[in-house]
């Protein structure tokens, strides 16, 4: 991920309340929405979030969208997560070799394909679970090419700690866009997660 940007104090009450949700052995959420406009420092929140979790053996993976036009980086955000799950959970990196070894079709499928094989599969095979929940950071959600690919994206982060309840919690950084602020506002995201709001004050 990219490297980290200094913050001003003034924003580490938002970080203190995500390290706790971190940290807390059993929260009501295993979703975390950082969102605000426009440069108020989700990028570098998000950051620094990610090299914490790195440092205390808490980041599954990690990834941070940047708009460029004509370019679909979603296509890379699962084998990207992926291939870091496989480095740094244990045990998985045989179950996603041995998945990728039997299908290397698979960085070209449909996303949702893509997500179920590489990142639910290994998972659910894995005779090695971790104790503890791993966080995955995925940033700035709305830099994503396509408002429907965003909601596959929202909807299969849904499916992973709702219906397969994945050892995982996943912060997401993004606009209020308004199909993001829908589906979060649906079931099953509206159970399952917690809003934060990062203001022009900070």
């Amino acid at each position: 991920y990219p490297p980290s940007t200094s913050l001003p104090k003034t924003r580490s009450d938002i970080l203190r309340q995500i390290q706790d949700w971190i940290e807390a052995p059993r929260p009501s959420s295993n979703v975390l929405w950082l969102y605000g406009s426009a440069g108020v420092g989700k990028t570098a929140s998000a950051q620094t979030i990610a090299e914490l979790c790195r440092t205390t053996d808490r980041l599954a993976a990690s990834f941070f969208f940047r708009r460029q036009n004509g370019y679909d980086q979603s296509r890379h955000l699962v084998t990207t997560i992926a291939y870091q799950l496989a480095m740094n959970i244990p045990g998985l990196l045989a179950q996603i070799n041995h998945i990728m070894s039997v299908d290397p079709t698979l960085p070209n499928k449909a996303i949702d394909v893509q997500f179920q094989s590489l990142v639910v599969g290994p998972f659910q095979h894995s005779t090695s679970i971790p104790l503890r929940s791993s966080i995955i950071v995925v940033d700035a959600l709305d830099e994503c090419n396509g408002e429907e690919t965003q909601s596959t994206i929202l909807a299969l982060i849904a499916n992973a700690v709702e219906v397969y309840k994945l050892p995982l919690r996943f912060l997401i950084t993004s606009r209020p866009e308004l199909h993001i602020r829908e589906a979060f506002d649906r079931e099953p995201l509206f159970d399952v997660t917690r809003r934060i709001f990062l203001g022009d004050s900070f």
